[in-house]
């Protein structure tokens, strides 16, 4: 729980999170997801 309050005291806004996993979701889903099925 302090873990929590900490972590949102430091990250100004969650939005960031989610811009970052979005991105690298993007990523692993447009190239590294077809290259694999293609092997």
């Amino acid at each position: 729980m302090a873990f929590v309050f900490v972590g949102a005291n430091y990250v100004p806004s969650i939005w960031y999170a989610f811009q970052f996993t979005g991105a690298t979701t993007t990523i692993a889903v447009g190239y590294i997801f077809p290259a694999a099925i293609a092997l």
